[in-house]
């Protein structure tokens, strides 16, 4: 089992690639399909990110680890996202509209970057001492990071070149994943406190970007039924989603 768990970290890591990839090509859709304006997909995927943390990261949370950590965690993740922003701040002119996307498409990534690090040290301990089957995590990884992928494209909309830096992001991801998963395997049931701290970060980070970064500058920019109208319709869509993959 060990060899063969070992032997799918690379196939794991294409998979979740192609999660993000499809996500962000869903978002693509919505915008040039649909005929949805920036704003609305800015705000549609806060709200998939609020959903995603309310339906998913905080239940599994804390019935799954110690609430301590899961709060250190969290503290640490949102300090970690402030820090960052105040350096981004002194480094890119946020009062050009498209820097102030880049800014916010930095801070995203980084978060989903932390989110997949104790997902990928979870998966790498479960493949170590279960039996497991293939084919559902490999569709449970695709369909877990399709969300994450609309946001991600969603928080390029006025970025140059934003596809390539896609690609380039899904990837880095991925690899993110990967090495999780490996050092999941390595490390075994030692990684129980660390993925804690983690899943704590993860749900800190992601509530920084959310609030911060996507929400409340969308907010400044719409109408208060609009704002909300969106959101919810977020809400209902990662609400209907997780229903449906679980």
């Amino acid at each position: 089992m060990g060899e063969r768990a070992i032997l799918m970290v690379p196939i794991i890591t294409i998979f979740m690639f192609l999660g993000i990839t499809l996500g962000g090509i869903f978002s693509f859709l919505f915008r040039f399909i649909l005929g949805m304006k920036i704003e609305r997909i800015f705000v549609f995927c806060g709200g998939l990110l609020l959903g995603l943390i309310l339906f998913e990261l905080l239940p599994e949370s804390f019935t799954q680890n110690s609430w301590m950590g899961i709060v250190l965690g969290v503290l640490a993740g949102i300090l970690s996202m402030s820090i960052t922003e105040n350096l981004l701040h002194r480094n890119l002119n946020v009062a050009n509209g498209s820097l102030e996307y880049m800014h916010s498409f930095i801070l995203l990534l980084v978060a989903i970057g932390i989110h997949n690090l104790p997902t990928g040290l979870a998966l790498g301990t479960t493949m170590k001492t279960e039996a497991f089957s293939l084919s559902s995590l490999l569709a449970a990884l695709i369909l877990h990071h399709i969300p994450e992928g609309m946001a991600l494209m969603g928080s390029m909309a006025f970025v140059e070149s934003s596809s390539v830096l896609f690609v380039i992001s899904a990837v880095f991801l991925a690899i993110v994943l990967g090495a999780s998963i490996f050092a999941g395997f390595l490390i075994g049931d030692h990684s129980y406190k660390l993925n804690t701290l983690l899943f704590g970060g993860a749900i800190g980070t992601l509530s920084f970007v959310t609030f911060h970064e996507i929400l409340w500058k969308a907010k400044r920019k719409m109408k208060f039924h609009e704002f909300g109208l969106y959101v919810l319709l977020g809400l209902l869509f990662i609400y209907m989603f997780l229903l449906r993959i679980h």
